[in-house]
């Protein structure tokens, strides 16, 4: 219906340039050519886009799920699980980004673009890749499509000094310390822009959950070396379990 439509205006677009000259017909008929051309594409986009990004969001929540899964659900003991499923959920971000570009809130929703940042945040093993999509991130600060905690919690990450304070170690059971902070007189004002607590409460917060964390080191060789057992990513973990598993202790492993 919609081709019979384009093919009655183009006729009659024909018909009434027939009193000009022939490059008039000429442009008439591009200009008529180029309209059903772009109207036909902008229609076949919007029809696919909206299946293809449920399909997404449907995949990064899935994709999380086996994240937080092999990091134990407040298993005991701390699983040795995360170095597969880690460099599955990598190399298949990659691929998304590389298709879709960087997953936004107006794509996916909120909820699957903070799933596809968890991934990136654990994607440890592929620094230039976690790089890539902090770059890609503070692009969408300003429009909402990306959220700033996220983008502190891996600037953090992969950053030394970190700008922040979200990255840090358990000394003990009771005492956890962020590692060094650039310019930490002004960090509560960083951290306030990117909607995170006051420094000192969330030491006091994550100090609280060395406790459930276990005091072992993993085994030689099975975690990246940066981020060995250390509760760098305790906060961001710890809004995962409140909000779907609040009884379990997700832990940074």
């Amino acid at each position: 219906m919609r081709t019979s439509a384009f093919s009655l205006i183009f006729a009659k677009l024909f018909s009434a340039s027939k009193v000009g000259s022939r490059a008039c017909r000429f442009a008439l008929c591009l200009g008529a050519v180029t309209v059903i051309a772009g109207t036909a594409l902008a229609s076949n986009v919007q029809g696919a886009a909206p299946a293809n990004y449920i399909a997404l969001k449907e995949e990064l929540l899935r994709m999380r799920a086996e994240d937080q899964l092999a990091r134990g659900e407040g298993a005991a003991s701390p699983p040795h699980g995360t170095t597969k499923v880690d460099a599955a959920n990598t190399a298949r971000l990659k691929e998304i980004v590389a298709m879709y570009g960087w997953p936004t809130v107006s794509m996916v929703g909120s909820e699957a673009a903070s799933a596809a940042w968890l991934l990136a945040q654990h994607a440890d093993r592929d620094r230039a890749f976690q790089a890539s999509v902090l770059v890609l991130m503070e692009k969408l600060l300003d429009s909402g499509e990306a959220s700033r905690k996220n983008y502190a919690y891996l600037f953090d990450r992969i950053n030394e000094p970190q700008h922040y304070g979200t990255q840090g170690t358990c000394l003990d059971s009771t005492r956890w310390v962020p590692r060094l902070i650039e310019d930490e007189a002004n960090v509560d004002k960083r951290r306030a822009e990117a909607g995170l607590p006051p420094m000192s409460q969330y030491i006091e917060f994550a100090s609280k959950m060395c406790g459930e964390l276990p005091l072992a080191k993993p085994p030689k060789n099975s975690y990246p070396k940066p981020v060995q057992r250390d509760s760098s990513c305790l906060w961001c973990h710890l809004t995962y379990v409140s909000r779907y598993r609040p009884q379990a202790a997700l832990r940074n492993w």
